[in-house]
């Protein structure tokens, strides 16, 4: 910013560079302008989100799970993205820019935009910030007859089970492939062969424990709202379901459809019986992790060899109905 003085030899004035303003000042002009310009985006997106239902549906589909595929609806998770991003680049870069071309970036002007956002800032921040009835473990997933029973069973394989801890597995075979890419996922089981048929035989003390887990209607779950409380293991039910998912791709490929669908029957119906009552996120990620290789896993049995109407019907009943999640309570 330039100011006029006059020479002292003549009377036309000739333009004096005001001082700058020191270095740390001005960056931290800059951190403040794009603070307020982030608040503002933040604003505008709520508003957005909350009075035109086509943003509220796209980002609700992208942050809701899908408790079959374990994924997002792919479209609306593309279109909630953009909109996302666009809101964030376009919105916050428009205002930084609009208050530089304006010249709007004095102290005075930052201070007057965080005391115009201050009031939607402080109503934000008192407009229900809790639930207007808390809402307890035992409403989310409430017991039922039984529960008692078919918790302990499940719990044999407990973290801090002797038979949990004792648990080992060595190291995946096929850590990030599945049926779902069938060629690199044929080529892995094939190779190798006798490791997964001879883990699967290891594995009788444990699929027993799973088919007394399969005998129950429902897998309760009891477990404390404690951040000490006891979980699942994660290495038996990873050893059942991808073992038993690569023994079942070697039968298909061995021409053996029916007895391929009859190892995978059981560990449909356990990963889906352990979802609806689990009170703990692992216990439900395992749940749907199982549910969805097992599936994959099936469509590339049908997909490989010839499967008896039999085995088909068995299958279709092991996927009918399901036991769909209590609706939020005190929502």
């Amino acid at each position: 910013m330039n100011t006029l003085a006059s020479s002292p030899t003549t009377d036309s004035p000739i333009p004096v560079e005001a001082p700058r303003m020191p270095v740390p000042l001005r960056a931290l002009r800059v951190i403040a302008l794009v603070g307020l310009a982030s608040l503002f985006s933040l604003i505008v997106g709520l508003a957005l989100f909350s009075l035109f239902p086509i943003f509220h549906n796209a980002f609700e589909s992208f942050v809701t799970w899908n408790f079959q595929t374990g994924e997002a609806q792919p479209g609306s998770a593309v279109v909630a993205g953009i909109m996302t991003l666009a809101l964030i680049v376009l919105v916050t870069t428009g205002v930084l820019l609009a208050a530089w071309k304006l010249k709007l970036r004095s102290w005075w002007w930052i201070a007057g935009g965080y005391l115009a956002v201050a009031p939607v800032l402080a109503y934000l921040a008192v407009d229900d910030p809790v639930y207007r009835r808390p809402v307890t473990v035992e409403e989310l997933a409430p017991p039922f007859p039984g529960a008692e029973k078919s918790f302990e069973v499940l719990m044999r394989y407990g973290k801090q089970h002797p038979l949990g801890k004792s648990f080992k597995e060595p190291p995946s075979i096929v850590a990030g492939k599945s049926a779902r890419e069938p060629g690199p996922w044929r080529e892995i089981i094939v190779a190798n062969r006798a490791a997964f048929e001879t883990r699967w035989t290891e594995l009788a003390p444990v699929r027993a424990w799973w088919d007394e887990l399969n005998a129950f209607d429902r897998i309760g779950d009891l477990t404390p709202p404690r951040s000490d409380a006891e979980v699942v293991a994660f290495h038996p039910f990873r050893a059942m379901s991808q073992n038993g998912c690569a023994v079942a791709g070697l039968l298909a490929i061995d021409g053996r459809g029916d007895e391929a669908i009859d190892v995978l029957i059981p560990l449909i119906q356990v990963g889906r019986k352990i979802q609806p009552s689990a009170r703990t996120l692992v216990r439900l990620m395992i749940g749907i992790v199982i549910e969805r290789m097992t599936l994959e896993t099936a469509g590339f049995v049908l997909d490989t060899t010839t499967v008896s109407p039999a085995a088909r019907a068995r299958l279709a009943r092991a996927l009918q109905g399901g036991i769909p999640r209590p609706p939020p309570a005190g929502c």
